[in-house]
């Protein structure tokens, strides 16, 4: 875009993904596999589910079929949902309740938790272990059985649109 402008550009690219990466605009993740990366990009993510209310959705279905004269194939296109893996469901459902980092999803979905009321369920129920704390916690889940399936699902809800993704 710089060389379709008459505007001097002082800094080289690696120079404003730096300053984008300090500004906290974009993200990164590293590791020696695909998946590795991924993990360092998500794990200490919060996700935040995307959606409507069922009544918000119709009515806005009625009035774009109705109102704006939409037709029925194209809205019913637009409000369809996707078919969520079961543990994209265990991820949404999770994540409606409380503000949950990926790695607490993993942990929750390890230990078979259903039901967090607040941040001192979260407390009381995944950081358990005295030694665990928010800066060593990711790593400790990296390894459990279910940290794979979560960390596909939560990047595949990403990019079918159903949830972002925050630092908090």
């Amino acid at each position: 875009m710089a060389n379709h402008t008459n505007v001097t550009i002082h800094r080289s690219w690696q120079d404003c993904v730096q300053r984008l990466l300090v500004r906290g605009l974009i993200v990164v993740g590293t590791g020696d596999t695909e998946y590795d990366a991924l993990y360092d990009l998500l794990a200490c993510r919060f996700i935040i589910p995307v959606g409507a209310a069922w009544p918000l959705r119709v009515l806005s279905f009625l009035k774009l079929t109705f109102l704006e004269g939409i037709s029925w194939k194209i809205t019913r296109r637009l409000f369809h949902i996707d078919a969520r893996s079961s543990c994209e469901k265990k991820v949404i459902r999770l994540a409606r309740q409380t503000p949950l980092s990926c790695a607490e999803i993993i942990k929750c979905v390890e230990m078979d938790i259903h039901r967090l009321k607040d941040g001192y369920d979260v407390l009381d129920k995944l950081y358990d272990d005295n030694d665990l704390n928010c800066d060593n916690f990711a790593q400790a889940v990296r390894e459990y059985h279910c940290s794979r399936e979560v960390i596909t699902a939560v990047a595949n809800l990403y990019l079918r649109q159903q949830i972002m993704i925050d630092t908090y």
